[in-house]
């Protein structure tokens, strides 16, 4: 389908008059099937065809291609009041769609798209006449293997049923009785926790490579458990000012306010002559850092030093690790790192639950020994 404001579609012609243009379609006797006109004149205009001519153009265009292809298969692919294209327009023309995140509106359009594809397929059918197991058999058939993937296709077309609903081609909403089925999780894989040892050896390979922000990178994520995406973005004088780390987690939302420590602050210092904005910048190309070339150049410095499997969002879990092992609090800990406490749980008892059980009971047996000792003590002395 052409650009409404660039030109016209395939089988236009422009007759120039002259002070005017009369703009035709005329598909070529060849390609055009039995019972379409040969010429359709589409209006007169100025010395160029007028956006309303444009977009009569490809109305007529898309005319003609549905009849080509009912006459040449036998399917009609014409949008029909009540099918899944005429629905999902309404949608997208409404507040529900322009009151979306772009981030949403892409992540809904990946299942629109598939949802317009079957349409297509059977025909376009009215809402009306789809099932509950015939909507169940289009999630399994897309993504059997994907479970997260089915809720959100069922979302979207709970969205749909909605709209259909307020224009009256529908009473019930069917996609919310998809009952799925929750899909058998792979075993995850196993999280690392990086040691200071390892964290020292990887700065001086990274900084041996003439790499400094690398070492950097991994710094900061171990010191303040934030998201690789989050700390690649850091700038000057916004994220990062007198000292200070203040910024807003891109996936939460969530504002993190803290002091940096005497060693990030350091070679902090090194990259303002880099680059005046971002904190981290890539040595080789003089540009902020991709996420998956940072990521590639990790995993070299990891695998050439010995750590094999240690990738970078393992520093945030060693960091609430360490963190905890200290015995701070969890409020402490949810507060520096920004993860809700909800997630400090999760991620102490998920990953760590059999070394944690093993240490805080040995704490637990070395302090009822000193407590039995001073009441020994304490006894004797009377």
């Amino acid at each position: 389908m052409a650009n409404l404001k660039t030109k016209l579609p395939p089988h236009c012609q422009v007759k120039k008059r002259k002070n005017y243009c009369d703009v035709y379609f005329m598909p070529h006797p060849k390609d055009r099937p039995d019972k379409w006109p040969a010429t359709i004149h589409l209006g007169r205009t100025g010395k160029t065809p007028a956006e309303e001519i444009i977009k009569r153009a490809n109305e007529t265009y898309g005319d003609y291609e549905a009849f080509r292809f009912r006459h040449e298969t036998g399917i009609d692919i014409r949008i029909k009041e009540g099918s899944f294209p005429d629905i999902i327009k309404k949608y997208k023309d409404s507040v529900f769609w322009t009151s979306l995140t772009d981030r949403t509106k892409s992540d809904y359009n990946i299942f629109l798209n598939k949802i317009n594809e079957w349409s297509f397929r059977a025909g376009h059918p009215h809402i009306s006449k789809l099932t509950t197991k015939s909507l169940y058999a289009w999630i399994i058939e897309n993504w059997r293997d994907a479970y997260r993937r089915q809720k959100y296709a069922r979302t979207v077309l709970v969205i749909l049923y909605q709209m259909a609903i307020r224009e009256g081609y529908v009473e019930t909403n069917l996609a919310e009785n998809i009952k799925l089925k929750a899909v058998k999780r792979a075993e995850k894989k196993k999280i690392h926790i990086w040691s200071q040892k390892d964290i020292d050896a990887f700065v001086e390979e990274a900084d041996k490579r003439g790499l400094h922000s690398v070492g950097s990178i991994v710094l900061t994520g171990i010191e303040t458990a934030q998201r690789q995406a989050d700390v690649i973005k850091m700038r000057h004088s916004v994220d990062y000012m007198d000292g200070k780390l203040i910024y807003i987690q891109q996936k939460t939302g969530k504002k993190v306010k803290f002091n940096a420590t005497k060693k990030l602050t350091s070679r902090y210092k090194e990259f303002h002559s880099l680059s005046q904005m971002f904190l981290f910048i890539n040595e080789n190309t003089k540009r902020p850092w991709q996420y998956r070339s940072l990521a590639q150049k990790i995993r070299e410095i990891c695998d050439c030093i010995g750590l094999e499997g240690y990738v970078y969002a393992h520093l945030r879990h060693s960091q609430v690790y360490y963190l905890y092992e200290n015995e701070l609090n969890k409020n402490i800990i949810s507060a520096m790192t920004g993860h809700s406490m909800k997630t400090v749980d999760s991620m102490l008892d998920r990953h760590y639950l059999e070394i944690r059980n093993e240490e805080l009971a040995n704490r637990g047996v070395a302090k009822i020994d000193r407590v039995r000792q001073k009441v020994r003590q304490t006894s004797q002395t009377k």
